[in-house]
């Protein structure tokens, strides 16, 4: 049910009565609910990006590595020896919705992805129905003097905050792509 309630929508789960909501747990269920992990309350509403093209081949021309987010929690870490014998390190810190990368210890790019989220909520105006985008809208790329990094987006989760309007990422899976300069 949470899962249901976080992700999706209540209403695609055919055996609860039509207006249910987690409050209701108890009643038609004879136990009550207890939220595990983030969840959402009346101020917070859910959103949900796909990627239109989320299946086929990744076109990885022109990069050195490629590193997936596809880990369910916790902070996502990647260590990959090039064909030169450098080692570069990718992490996905899930709570924050940062990205590092790092090559032998070192900062080589830095990103939040909140903003990225901001701008494709702002022009999308999602909801709980999945919503699906343009590959070419669900793909962020930038460079600095060390790396050339791709985020191509499959799947995008967040919330709004109905009182305040703030928009938080909760979850993404992406593939990065990087090319050492």
């Amino acid at each position: 049910m949470d899962y249901f309630n976080q992700n999706h929508t209540l209403r695609k789960v055919k055996y609860l009565p039509q207006d249910f909501k987690m409050d209701d747990m108890e009643k038609v269920f004879g136990f009550p609910y207890v939220p595990y992990g983030p969840h959402f309350t009346d101020s917070h509403g859910f959103f949900y990006l796909k990627n239109s093209q989320s299946e086929g081949a990744v076109d990885i021309q022109g990069y050195d590595y490629l590193f997936g987010s596809m880990l369910p929690y916790g902070e996502r870490s990647t260590d990959s020896t090039g064909s030169s014998g450098s080692t570069i390190d990718a992490k996905y810190d899930y709570q924050s919705s940062v990205v590092r990368v790092y090559s032998h210890g070192l900062l080589l790019y830095k990103k939040d992805l909140n903003p990225f989220v901001r701008e494709l909520f702002d022009k999308h105006q999602p909801s709980e129905e999945e919503k699906s985008i343009p590959p070419e809208e669900m793909t962020l790329v930038e460079e600095n003097e060390q790396v050339k990094v791709k985020f191509i987006f499959v799947h995008i989760m967040g919330q709004e905050d109905m009182t305040t309007g703030d928009v938080k990422l909760e979850r993404a899976e992406f593939y990065l792509l990087i090319k050492m300069k």
